[in-house]
């Protein structure tokens, strides 16, 4: 029975390896498979054994550390859409997170904050769960201060050439509404006409797997400090 139990706990052994790289956000060095059982598209274990982290929340916390040593945060107000890693609570004088259907849910789409209330907003795979993501874009354009920044990022826009809306949350698709392709910098530029903005691309630190942010601001300073940090990246206004 000994030996028949050992088998089985060797069959549903969860592989896991450990790598030279620290993970960023809990400094573990052991990482596994990702969901339904990926790895990296550089072939490497994706998944943090310790905090769960992906790859895009490594790279989303690689820049939050950069936006850090720039602006300093423990005297801001921010605001965060969904519970992901990207920053730390601890680094603000205030940090409220907004759960959909769960914890102090609002509705990105008619946020039930007053303007300008916030110094940092940080949105990350969220617009593409939510009907009408222009409404969106100006609800967050609404509540950021005029020197403060919206952090944004969504799936795929590396890899789709185009955006495909198919207008409804498609179980299969995770609720999506759509993929975001290559022209998601079109919706910013349209939407957010009277806001300056930078996309940053970057590397996670584990797997070298690319991914890129939006970052938008009322301020050219706030961007043009940003650009001038983060050397990877492009200013439009």
């Amino acid at each position: 029975m000994k030996k028949l139990t050992t088998r089985i706990l060797q069959k549903i052994s969860i592989p896991r390896t450990t790598y030279l790289t620290d993970c960023n956000i809990c400094k573990s060095r052991k990482f596994t498979l990702g969901p339904n059982c990926r790895r990296s598209p550089t072939g490497l274990y994706p998944r943090c054994i310790s905090c769960k982290s992906l790859e895009r929340h490594r790279i989303q916390r690689k820049i939050s550390l950069q936006l850090q040593e720039i602006f300093g945060f423990n005297n801001l107000a921010a605001l965060r859409f969904s519970n992901d890693p990207s920053f730390s609570p601890d680094w603000f004088k205030s940090f409220e997170t907004s759960i959909y259907d769960g914890e102090n849910s609002l509705d990105v789409q008619a946020i039930d904050r007053d303007s300008e209330s916030y110094d940092v907003i940080i949105i990350n795979h969220v617009l593409e769960h939510v009907q009408d993501d222009k409404k969106a874009l100006k609800e967050l354009a609404r509540i950021i201060n005029k020197t403060g920044f919206i952090f944004i990022s969504v799936p795929q826009t590396i890899s789709m050439p185009k955006t495909i809306d198919w207008g409804y949350p498609d179980e299969a698709q995770h609720g999506h509404f759509r993929h975001y392709g290559k022209d998601f910098s079109n919706l910013l530029s349209e939407t957010c006409s009277d806001l300056y903005w930078i996309r940053i691309y970057d590397f996670d630190p584990v797997t070298y797997t690319p991914d890129e942010v939006y970052i938008l601001s009322h301020s050219r300073e706030t961007i043009g400090l940003i650009s001038n940090a983060c050397k990877m990246s492009n200013l439009y206004s």
